[in-house]
Formats: C-alpha cells, structure tokens, sequence
C-alpha cells in the first residue's frame, strides 16, 4: 500500500495586502491547481491523496479572513487531488500568530523565557501551562480556530502538538506529529531565540510506528536545540520543515544505523521571487516493504518548483533529471547510545544522544473520538462545517444556545469553543449541533443529519 501526500509551506495568505502583488500569488495558487491536474492526467500520480500537509505560515498576520481565504483554497485543492477535505494537518508558523493579540504580559514572559538558562526552561513553561489563561496561547486565536477544523488543534495547553496517524500496512503505520515552533514568538524571532520544551519533544516511541515531525523551524532555530536535537534525530524517521523558503532533501545515516530524511519545503508563496527563492511544492509518498532482507520505509518525493515558463515543474536539480527521487530509509531499533554523527552528511549540532534520562508521557497516537462518537466521518464533517461556514461570535452564540456555553459579555478564546463541541458529544448533542449548522451550509453541501437514530 503507498500514502501519498501534497506538502505546502510558507503560502502566506494576506501578504499580497502589503506587497500589492494579488495578481501574481494568486496565479501561483491557480497554477498550483492546474499543475496537479495536468500531474494527475499525465499519469505519474494518481488521483488519491491521503492527507494535505502544511507546515506553516497558512497567513500573513494570523487573521480570521486570511485563514478563510486559505480554507477556500485548500477545498479546491483537496476536490482537485481526490482528497476528503477534512484531511488537511497543519501547523502553526511565526507568520500565523497574531501579534495584536500580545499584550505587555505576554511580551515580558516571552521576554523571561528567552533568558533563562535552558536548564530553567522546563519548570517555567510547565507551571505557565497551568494557566487557564496562559498568556502564551492568546496570539493563536484564529489560528486555533483554523486547525481546530482539522482536526489539528493544540492536544492541550500544556502540549501544543497536533497527532495524526495512517495506516501504511497491517505492520506498519505512520504518526504525524505537528509541533509548535512558536510559543515564543514576536518581532524579536531570531536563530538561537524560539523555544520548543520538552512537552512537545519527548514524544514516546510505539511499536510499528513510524514517526514523521512536523515543524516550522528548523532545529538551528530553538535556544533549546542541544536538547531537542537528540530526540527529534532519533525518533522521527522523517522531519519536514518550512520557514526557510528554500527546498531541501537530505538522507542521514547516523553511527548506529537509523537512517532519516529531512525534508525542507520551501515556500508556496514566498514574498518574492529572487536568486535561491522561487515557488515550490512537493507530493509525498511513503510506502513500507523488504529488501535485501531489511525492512525499509520508502519515501518518493515529487518536489514541483516554478519554471520559465510560469507554471510548475519538476524540480530536476533535485531528482537528478528525473520526476521524481525514492529515498529508501532502513528501519532498525536504534542502540542504547548512539552519536548524532552523520555519515555522508553534516548536521549542524552534532550532540550525543542519550536515552537513560528521557522523560515518559503519555501521548495517544491519534485524538481519540470523544464519548458517543462512533462515526469518525461525520464528526469531522461536522467540526469542519461548524468552523469552516461561522465566524467566532456566531460559533459561540450556536454554542450558548443549545447549552454548551456560558453566555458572555465578550469573544472567548478558541479553547472555550472546543471545549464546548467535545461537550456536545458527550451529552448526545452532535445531532442538534448539525441541525443549527446546515442552514449556514450551502445548499449543495447540505446532507441528512447522520447523528440521527435510525
């Protein structure tokens, strides 16, 4: 069985505002459409795409509008591939958190957390997790409401991570774990300055998973690094990231035989085109099989750049003329101790990786379906439909209205509103929530309340 994947990066919805240049991003995104229909009628992929995949700055200044406009787009993409539209995973970049949002509190725990020693860094951000209110979060309301549509909301506040998992075979299945890269994020972002904390990090291996990391920023970025570095290239077999508007590949094969492939995407829409920075995509697949006798994890990427001829391609500088590249990736437990060390490549943070010491949480492979749900398909439906057709206060307002909600004199931040859906199931209430929807839905979406008893 092969998964096949659309990787988006850095599509800055809402820059065109600044720069003026509506005409030419917004051909970008059409040519995005027509590149994979013409990918699809030439027949070297097929039209079956298991999930889309965006690792940051979906926005421009994190706005309510410039993630519509996003969804919009992502709906036509995802009618184009032959993906449900539902099966979009994101993550957060320092472009989708909206800095209006940040007051003279956040600034000066940012501001606290940045100079502290990283040793000190795991106390602080656990105890400030246990706010209700953690200052932290505030930045990320629209964001949050975005991915919240997905299925790709924070697991909590103290665990900023979105999980999702897909199943490569009857022995393997693959976990995608999107991280957080901006917690600590404002003007001041800087190599060397973002924090990611342990929460996120120390994800705990299981058996017959294949992890693939999703982050933002680059591991060179977080003043925490030392410490995110060894488990990060020890667990994740793949690590995609954005931010850096330049595509990459890159296989590394450590001292102890775990081999893992980086994979930078470049940028949709950086702001402009110039030397080193121009328009690219890529289509993913994973597939997992034997050969010579080892297991292997096989990763074809297709990686689409900009042409001459302003339509995409393919990026044959990094396929080596071809289409498309297959990077074959051994799967073996890793050793006791092993080195960071790369044969036939050069990490930036060559670190010891140590296991004697790592810290065990418990994280669930995927959300679980809250209690009551027993059709996955139509409680993603709905979460989509709910915050794809009605903006905050009238999401709240539904909410208040059918008992889920306290009523308030003002907006309440986006975790209230989750809170409040995962209530609707668990007090049998998904069916009347879909009854309050569909007359915001339009008609040709419209379908029968499948949370009605038969």
């Amino acid at each position: 069985m092969t998964l096949r994947f659309l990787h988006f990066s850095d599509i800055h919805f809402g820059q065109e505002d600044r720069l003026g240049a509506w005409e030419v991003h917004n051909d970008v995104r059409a040519e995005v459409l027509a590149d994979c229909r013409r990918v699809i009628a030439d027949g070297l992929l097929e039209k079956r795409v298991d999930a889309i995949l965006v690792t940051g700055d979906i926005a421009q200044q994190g706005l309510e509008a410039e993630f519509k406009q996003a969804v919009e787009w992502l709906d036509q993409v995802t009618e184009v591939v032959g993906c449900p539209r539902t099966s979009v995973h994101v993550i957060p970049g320092n472009h989708d958190v909206d800095l209006t949002l940040m007051g003279k509190t956040a600034k000066t725990v940012q501001d606290q957390i940045r100079a502290l020693a990283t040793s000190e860094i795991p106390a602080f951000m656990k105890d400030l997790s246990k706010d209700s209110d953690n200052p932290l979060l505030r930045k990320f309301t629209d964001y949050r409401a975005f991915a919240e549509a997905y299925g790709s909301d924070f697991h909590s506040t103290g665990r900023p991570v979105a999980i999702h998992s897909h199943a490569l075979d009857e022995n393997r299945s693959l976990r995608f774990v999107g991280l957080c890269s901006v917690l600590v994020c404002d003007k001041d972002d800087n190599v060397g300055n973002m924090v990611l904390g342990p929460s996120q990090y120390v994800i705990p291996r299981e058996q017959q998973v294949e992890d693939v990391y999703m982050m933002h920023h680059p591991l060179s970025w977080y003043k925490d690094c030392a410490e995110i570095t060894p488990y990060i290239n020890s667990r994740a077999r793949v690590l995609l990231t954005g931010h850096e508007h330049a595509p990459a590949l890159k296989k590394i094969v450590y001292d102890d035989g775990w081999e893992q492939l980086h994979i930078a995407a470049g940028a949709l829409n950086p702001p402009r085109q110039s030397t080193g920075y121009t328009f690219s995509y890529s289509w993913i697949e994973f597939s997992h099989g034997f050969e010579e006798g080892s297991e292997v994890i096989n990763v074809t990427v297709y990686p689409r750049i900009w042409t001459s001829s302003t339509r995409f391609g393919p990026d044959r500088e990094k396929t080596g003329g071809e289409n498309s590249v297959r990077i074959q990736l051994k799967v073996s437990p890793p050793k006791a101790v092993a080195t960071a060390s790369a044969v036939g490549a050069r990490l930036e943070n060559p670190i010891p990786v140590q296991y004697e010491h790592e810290e065990e949480v418990a994280m669930p492979t995927n959300e679980p379906l809250p209690n009551r749900v027993l059709d996955q398909e139509a409680f993603d439906t709905l979460r989509f439909l709910f915050w794809r057709y009605f903006e905050r206060k009238t999401r709240q307002q539904v909410l208040v209205n059918l008992g889920l909600l306290l009523p308030s004199t003002r907006v309440l931040p986006e975790a209230y509103e989750k809170q409040a859906f995962e209530l609707a199931a668990a007090e049998n209430k998904l069916g009347v929530l879909w009854d309050a929807i569909m007359p915001a839905v339009p008609p040709d979406e419209r379908r029968p309340n499948p949370f009605t008893a038969k």
